[in-house]
Formats: structure tokens, C-alpha cells, sequence
């Protein structure tokens, strides 16, 4: 492994670590105020955990329903086993699911790397889509005042919605074909864009099922903010779902564990809730997650590796 490389990993590891760190003692520090606002029920354990199951499968049927939209074929049962099993190997350093998912769609459904991107990323763009427009309708049908916080979200959402739908514009005839190993990169990616987004239809349904996992990742944060007796309304939970999503793609540190929940803990702080609230039902909803991507990705690299796809 190259040097840089190496080095690359190691501050990764070690930023997760220093995250972690905090997070512990920050909870420590706070235990005698955790314990106070603690009121988890067993039908919030079940209704997280299936909600959670809810968006696994959701994603499944996404990644299966976008390859075919690139004209190959997988089945539902296979897109799940890929989809779970990269989620469950993402917790380990180096992006070992998403290179094990890039891999097998390569090798046994004739995805090229590019078109992987173009997929990562139009579930990302569809995501801010979604969620800003989730956000306004909850927050124009939840009949908040107009104050500062309001005014954040809303922009927020806004802005989440202009600057996707223009990445989605950008036509692949800008990058000029040459022999520049980047360039074709880019130029390839935005096919695979173009390969999504020339069909109306397939759009329609890759909008409404990246609407349907920020539902439920919205869901369940309510679920755990209303664990730790904090109200907090639904439009707001859309954004830090939002943001939790965002921070899959964007995967500074494995999984983004520790920084998914402290990003929580500081938006829900800028929106107007304390940032312990957001810290704790981020956590919470963290552990309830890991005990799914455990008991679904074991079995799931069991299955892929008796089928031989890895």
C-alpha cells in the first residue's frame, strides 16, 4: 500500500477514535442528565428496529431497480445480500463494503466503476431532493411560526433542492473526449446520470424511494428523541436524516461513526434543541442500527460467498 495511502487510513482511524473518545465522555459526563431524560420503551426498541429492516430493504430495492435501469439484471434477493453485506463491512476502515459492492456489481452485473459513482451519487442527489422537499411540506402542514430556526430550515431545504436538480442538468457533452484519465472519468459518470435520468419514470420511483428511506430514517430519530422524553418536530428530524444519509456518501470515517451523531447533536443545536438531545438520540439510533446490520449482514456474506460473488 502506498504511503500516502497508509497514512491516509491511519488519520481516518484516528479521527474516529478521537471522535469516539468524546462521545463517550461526553455521555459520562452527562449520565446523570441521560438518566433523567431516558424513558425507552420495548415497543420503541421494535418500532426502530423495524424501520430500520424497513430501509434496508427499501435500499435493496433501489440498487436493483437503478441496475436494471442500467440495463443489467440482479435480483431482489442478491441486491439485498450486496446491499446489507456493504453496509455491515463499511464499519471496517479503507471503504471495504462500498469496494466489495463496486466489485461484484463490475464483475458479475457488467457495471462499470464509473457508473457505480453515477449511482452513489444520484442516490445522494435524490436524497437532498427528497428531503427538501419532505422538509417544506412538514413544515408548511405543521403550522410553525416563522422565527429564526424556521427560517434556517427552510433554507436549508431550498438550497438542498436548487443545487441537486442542477447537478442532475449537467450534460456529459461538456467533458471532451481525450485520453486525460479524469476527464473520462467525469464523462462517464455523467452517462451513467444521464442513463438514470433519461427516463422519466425511473426517476419518478428512484425519487419516491429515497423519499421512503428518509421517511423512515426520519421515523426513527423521532422515535428516539421522543425515547429520551425531547419533543421535536418532524420537519426538523427530516434534516438530521438528511444529514445522516449525507454522511453515507460522504464517508470521512468508517461508517461515519461518532461524527454522523455529533453533526446530530451540533444541527439540532443550530435549529433551536440542545445538542445532548441530538447526541443522544443520534447514539441511540445508532446502536439499534448496528444490532440490524449485524444480524442481516452476517448472513448476507455467508450467502454471497456461497454463491461465489465474493
Amino acid at each position: 500500500m502506498p504511503r500516502k495511502r497508509l497514512f491516509r487510513q491511519f488519520v481516518r482511524i484516528l479521527i474516529q477514535l478521537v471522535v469516539l473518545v468524546y462521545i463517550i465522555y461526553y455521555i459520562l459526563l452527562r449520565r446523570c442528565e441521560l438518566s433523567n431524560l431516558w424513558n425507552v420503551r420495548l415497543l420503541d426498541v421494535v418500532s426502530v428496529l423495524g424501520l430500520a429492516f424497513l430501509g434496508s430493504v427499501i435500499r435493496s430495492w433501489q440498487l436493483c431497480y437503478v441496475i436494471h435501469a442500467l440495463n443489467s439484471k440482479i435480483s431482489f434477493v442478491e441486491s439485498i445480500c450486496i446491499a446489507t453485506s456493504a453496509t455491515l463491512l463499511n464499519y471496517l476502515p479503507m471503504n471495504t463494503g462500498t469496494v466489495l459492492k463496486a466489485r461484484t456489481l463490475k464483475k458479475h452485473y457488467s457495471i462499470k466503476y464509473a457508473h457505480f459513482i453515477s449511482i452513489t451519487t444520484a442516490a445522494a442527489l435524490l436524497i437532498l431532493i427528497s428531503g427538501g422537499i419532505l422538509g417544506l411540506i412538514a413544515i408548511i402542514f405543521s403550522g410553525l411560526e416563522l422565527n429564526i430556526k424556521n427560517i434556517i430550515l427552510v433554507g436549508l431545504f431550498v438550497v438542498s433542492i436548487i443545487v441537486s436538480a442542477t447537478m442532475f442538468c449537467i450534460p456529459s457533452s461538456l467533458i471532451i473526449n481525450n485520453s486525460n484519465w479524469f476527464k473520462t472519468i467525469v464523462k462517464d459518470l455523467l452517462l451513467g446520470l444521464e442513463l438514470i435520468k433519461r427516463n422519466g419514470r425511473v426517476l419518478l420511483v428512484l425519487l419516491v424511494l429515497a423519499a421512503s428511506i428518509l421517511l423512515t430514517a426520519s421515523l426513527r430519530l423521532w422515535i428516539c428523541f421522543h425515547a429520551i422524553n425531547t419533543e421535536v418536530p418532524v420537519s426538523s428530524c427530516i434534516l438530521f436524516a438528511v444529514i445522516g444519509n449525507l454522511l453515507t456518501i460522504v464517508n470521512i470515517v468508517p461508517s461515519s461513526v461518532g461524527l454522523r451523531e455529533i453533526l446530530v447533536g451540533v444541527t439540532a443545536r443550530v435549529t433551536g434543541f440542545s445538542f445532548e438531545a441530538g447526541l443522544f438520540a443520534a447514539s441511540l439510533d445508532r446502536i439499534f442500527c448496528l444490532i440490524l446490520t449485524v444480524g442481516m449482514g452476517l448472513p448476507s456474506l455467508i450467502i454471497l460467498r456461497i454463491k461465489k460473488f465474493i
